[in-house]
Formats: C-alpha cells, structure tokens, sequence
C-alpha cells in the first residue's frame, strides 16, 4: 500500500529513521544487524524501510532479556 513516502533510503535517511548517528547505522550494517540494498553498479548503501522496521521488531522481542 503507497504512502508516498520512498521504500528505499539513503544511509543519512535510515539513521535519521532510526534516530541514531550515521556511524552507528554504519556498525550496525558491517556486523550484519541490518540489511543493507546494493543496486548492480552502485557504490552507494540503500535501507529499506521494511528491513529496518523488521530490525526494530527483532530488537523488541530481546529487549525483556537484557534488563536496563
């Protein structure tokens, strides 16, 4: 279902998503945490909304095993 928003984002645009610092989406992404798209002959690193919304969710379902 369209909302008119982009599906896919750019690395500053899934950080600002996520609400964290690029670095950290960029550790985040290196350590297999959350998916990264890579278009055929793009050097650049695209999120997709759904993958970091799935991230979210997985980060939910610990966050009662690790108290703080």
């Amino acid at each position: 279902m369209p909302t008119g928003r982009p599906r896919l984002l750019t690395a500053r645009g899934a950080a600002d998503y996520l609400g964290v610092p690029y670095s950290t989406l960029r550790d985040w992404t290196l350590r297999g945490h959350v998916a990264v798209v890579r278009p055929p002959d793009s050097r650049r690193w695209w999120f997709d909304r759904q993958d970091l919304d799935a991230a979210i969710e997985r980060w939910k379902e610990h966050s009662d095993e690790h108290p703080g």
